[in-house]
């Protein structure tokens, strides 16, 4: 079993194969873990239900049209990617589960009064108004 965490890795290839909720993509990924040694993992997205919105901002990272350019899937081998590794436990099986990480949406900025409120509560948090919270 690889370790958990987060890796620099190189698509091998990418196709679509069916799952229980329609489409999934699908990457045999080269990572090359903490130790310098590589590893070969199979990281899959969801293109459907609960998890479809994941797997959309992986095909526009990956540089995919969505959904048309899923057909086009194989043209991502030799991307670059960054892979979090995650130990699942089905039963009493544990097995590695891969996904590509991409760049997270950014938050809406605080407001000027969403920040004076924040700070207020630190403040009374910590007992005193010059006191950092840390």
């Amino acid at each position: 079993m690889n370790p958990e965490g987060y890796y620099s890795g190189e698509i091998m290839t990418g196709w679509l194969e069916e799952g229980q909720s329609g489409l999934m993509m699908c990457f045999d990924i080269n990572v090359e873990l903490e130790d310098s040694t590589f590893v070969n993992v199979k990281a899959s997205h969801f293109t459907e239900g609960e998890w479809g919105e994941i797997g959309q901002e992986v095909a526009a990272y990956l540089g995919l049209d969505w959904p048309n350019g899923l057909r086009d899937i194989a043209t991502t081998a030799g991307k670059r990617v960054r892979v979090r590794i995650k130990h699942k436990t089905k039963g009493v099986e544990v097995y590695d589960n891969a996904y590509i990480v991409t760049p997270r949406k950014k938050a809406n900025p605080a407001t000027p009064e969403q920040i004076e409120a924040g700070l207020a509560k630190l403040e009374a948090q910590s007992g005193t108004d010059d006191a950092a919270p840390f």
